[in-house]
Order: C-alpha cells, then structure tokens, then sequence
C-alpha cells in the first residue's frame, strides 16, 4: 500500500511540474556573437555563431524566402538592371542603391523578396515563377555586403526540385565567380538551408522544423523615428502562433482573455519587452506583460515572462509554463470535459479555472487533499461551452490537493499546489 501512495504522489508531481512556472534563461553571448533555437517543452537550446551564415533559403517548395543574416550581412538592389548585365554591372557606387531587410511580419518575406509585386502572387522579389518550366527564374541583380566583402549576387532560379542556383563575384579581389547549386530537398525537415558567402559552402545550423518554437536573434528593426536599427529579440518560428497580454495581472492573467490575438507574426514576441533608461543606463524589463505561445500543432499553449537581460553578457532569462495541452488529461469514467485547465499552479490565494463543458447544467466543485480529506466544496452552474470560475483557496494550509470537477456526466481531476 506504501509503494502504491508513492507511485501515485510521484505520478501527481511530474504532472504538477508540467504545470509549473519554470525559471529558464538563453545566453548569445558577449557582443551577441550567436543566436540561439528554443524548445519550449523542454528548454533544449540550439546555438548558432552568427559569424556561420550569410544568407538563408527557404526549403519549401511551395515557396521562395531567401533571408539575409542582418546581423552582418547588407543588401543592395541594382535598380534597373537586367540580368544580363550581370558581367558588365557598375557597382563602383552601390552603397547609395536601395537597401532592403528582411520582413518583421513573416517568415515567407526575407530581404530578397521584398521588391515583390503584391499584385502577382507569382512574383516573388528576386525571380518570377514560370508555370511551363515549373521554376522561379531570377530577374533582378543585387549586391551583397558581409564581412567588409561586398559580391554581385544573382539568384538564377529555383527548380521545380527545390534546387537554387546561384551566381555571384567578389568586387574587390575580382576573383572569379562563384556558381553553386542549393539542394533545398536535402533540407526538408529544415525551414531554411543557408549559405556563407567568404567560403561559398551550405551550411545546416538550424534544428529540425518539429523541434523549435523560438529564436533568439539580432535583426533589424524598423522603429519609427530611428529607421532600421539593430535590436534583440525572438521570433516565432514558422506555424507556432503567440499573443502579446499587456498590460495585465501576471498573478490571475489566463490565455483565454487573449484567445483572438493569437498571431503567426514573425516578431509578435520581438524586443520590446524591454527598454533603455538613459538615466540608470540600463536595460528595464517591461512589468505587467506576458506572452502566450502556441506550437505549430495547435495542442499546447506556454506562457511566458521575462525576468532579466544582461546586454554585456547577452543574458536573457524568463519563466516558461505549460499552461494548455490538449494531448493529456486526467479523465474517469464518463463524458470527457472539452477543456480543464487551472492557473495559476502553484497558487497562493486565487484560482481561475476553465471548463468546456461539452453539455450545460450544474457541477461540482472539490478541493481535497492527497489523504481525500475536503477542505472546498463550491455548486456551480454553467453553460455549453467555455467556461471561466474563480475560486479562492485563501484559507487552505500550504501543500499538494485534487481539484476534481464532476456531475452525473462527466468526471475530471488535476492535482494543484498552494504555497505560503
């Protein structure tokens, strides 16, 4: 019997640990010399040198995104000029050519495809999609600045396998050209395969697409006043949806408030959660701000909020909790909820409890220890649908209890923690 309360306990306080607000931090290190991938899960990282990429390519092959690393790369649009004027370019005065970045609202917009025309869907910036030959060929010329290295850069075409072919100088050293073939279907289970120019190799630092939902990066950002300038900040990767909630009490805050502002923006998350005081010269977190992200399967929901940026040792730290997953549950017999969630958990005074009930009429509500000895009982009613209950377990004496919510219908439980 003794195995048997300690199997159970054990089982009660993984899934109170899922639940629980877990303090996490990434570093990019001093000067923010890398860029770091995030699993939200389990707070696996994956680093990446900044210094490792110049351009990146999306795999896809529906579509053609090709990024710039604005961190050290540049990039320059030969207006007017035709492709094949590629070996007679002027370039002596490209500097003063249109300069473009890479999009702040989506993934499917890197720097090259900002010239797009948004009345051709078929036009994608850098080339043009030919429906015969099933291939985007390249039509327009640029140049690209990195590492004080500056190159004619002509994106020949994407093929109806994926592949890119590329063409492009160094001006400087006026060594020869460099022509190289991107297979993108090598990459599938990758959003994008990138390339260094210096050394005209691919490079693959990127995680599997599965295995990601955040970037923490240097990018380019167009802040009214200032034009482009540099910042710190995470995007979202490509499928995951997240909602800025501000201003808002991070102690009773729930993602159902917020349901309908769940976006796929590239920087819904961005890098104003935090802001330069001139007087103190330091960095200040915002207060009274979270966010919520949602991964690219729809079934599970984080919450998120930072608690401290170290701009000298590219230091960021912030607390990550599982508030929603639709993959598990704790059900008995009978119909299941549609939804059962509990936040704050722990808690040391309010709870607010959300409930999809699949069929209205009264329930329910308990809150009783591990021994099953109650110390809250509350009769609600409620409708079809979602539903939000407050409870307060105020009076309640620190510790582990069942909250169980049941009727003659359905039948469902989730273990909480108070603290004191």
């Amino acid at each position: 019997m003794k195995k048997f309360v300690l199997l159970i306990f054990s089982l009660l306080a993984f899934r109170i640990m899922a639940w629980a607000q877990i303090p996490d931090s990434v570093v990019m290190e001093a000067g923010y010399t890398h860029q770091v991938y995030y699993q939200l899960s389990d707070g696996s990282r994956t680093p990446v040198a900044l210094a490792s990429w110049d351009i990146g390519f999306q795999t896809s092959l529906m579509t053609a995104s090709i990024m710039i690393n604005e961190s050290s790369v540049a990039l320059y649009y030969a207006a007017g000029a035709d492709t094949s004027q590629y070996a007679t370019l002027d370039v002596s005065n490209y500097t003063s050519w249109p300069r473009y970045y890479n999009s702040e609202q989506s993934w499917n917009i890197g720097a090259f495809n900002q010239l797009a025309n948004p009345g051709n869907q078929f036009d994608f910036g850098w080339g043009v999609y030919d429906f015969t030959q099933h291939t985007v060929f390249g039509t327009r010329l640029f140049v690209v600045e990195s590492g004080g290295q500056a190159y004619k850069f002509w994106i020949r075409k994407k093929t109806s396998t994926g592949d890119y072919v590329i063409r492009y100088t160094p001006i400087a050293t006026g060594a020869a050209d460099v022509n190289i073939t991107l297979s993108a279907s090598a990459y599938s289970t990758k959003n994008f395969v990138y390339l260094k120019l210096a050394t005209s190799s691919v490079v693959d630092p990127e995680p599997a697409s599965c295995c990601w939902q955040m970037l923490f990066t240097r990018y380019a950002s167009n802040i009214p006043g200032l034009g482009y300038y540099m910042v710190t900040g995470v995007y979202i990767a490509p499928g995951v949806k997240a909602v800025k909630a501000y201003p808002v009490d991070v102690e009773t805050d729930s993602f159902q408030l917020h349901q309908s502002g769940f976006s796929t923006k590239l920087t819904t998350i961005g890098y104003d959660w935090k802001y330069f005081d001139p007087v103190t010269m330091m960095y200040v977190l915002e207060d009274s701000l979270l966010y919520y992200v949602q991964d690219a399967t729809g079934k599970k929901i984080w919450r998120l909020q930072f608690t401290g940026f170290d701009h000298l040792k590219g230091l960021i730290k912030f607390t990550r909790q599982l508030v929603y997953d639709a993959t598990v549950g704790m059900e008995s017999a009978g119909p299941a909820l549609l939804d059962f969630r509990i936040v704050p958990n722990p808690t040391s005074g309010n709870l607010s409890l959300t409930l999809g009930v699949p069929v209205a009429g009264s329930f329910t509500v308990s809150v009783r220890d591990l021994s099953g000895k109650p110390f809250l009982t509350r009769q609600l009613m409620a409708h079809e649908g979602l539903n939000v209950v407050g409870m307060s377990v105020s009076e309640i004496p620190a510790g582990i209890y069942i909250v169980e919510v049941n009727n003659d219908q359905f039948s469902r439980q989730m273990p909480v923690v108070v603290v004191r």
